[in-house]
């Protein structure tokens, strides 16, 4: 996720690189995502997955606050509930359980296109 950050200085092109980046880590995004959503997360900036966290998620508000003042995302959605809309779309592409590359390709492309058309103004 953070190679996906630091792939382009483009808002748009980061937050669809940070979709597949979640999309490719699979099952391991969405634990590391919900362990640190979930009520009794002792989170502690000094532990490299926490302050990990912390990097991803103010990058992502960072991305998503730039892109709302250039119109691109609807200004209406908080950043909360773009970054779960992201997370659930994460988890239904990884759900769908795709095992060729063509597959993969195509899939990925449903979820952007899923992704920025419901965030779209």
């Amino acid at each position: 996720m953070i190679t996906a950050i630091e792939s382009s200085n483009e808002p748009l092109i980061q937050l669809e690189n940070m979709l597949y980046a979640g999309i490719d880590c699979g099952a391991k995004y969405s634990f590391f995502h919900k362990l640190h959503q979930q009520d009794g997360h002792n989170h502690n900036k000094k532990n490299k997955d926490c302050a990990d966290y912390d990097f991803i998620y103010n990058s992502f508000t960072n991305i998503v606050k730039e892109l709302q003042k250039c119109d691109i995302i609807n200004k209406q959605m908080t950043v909360q509930w773009i970054q779960n809309l992201h997370a659930g779309i994460i988890n239904s592409t990884v759900n769908t359980g795709s095992t060729n590359e063509s597959s993969k390709s195509s899939i990925k492309n449903f979820a952007w296109n899923s992704f920025i058309k419901g965030i779209a103004p």
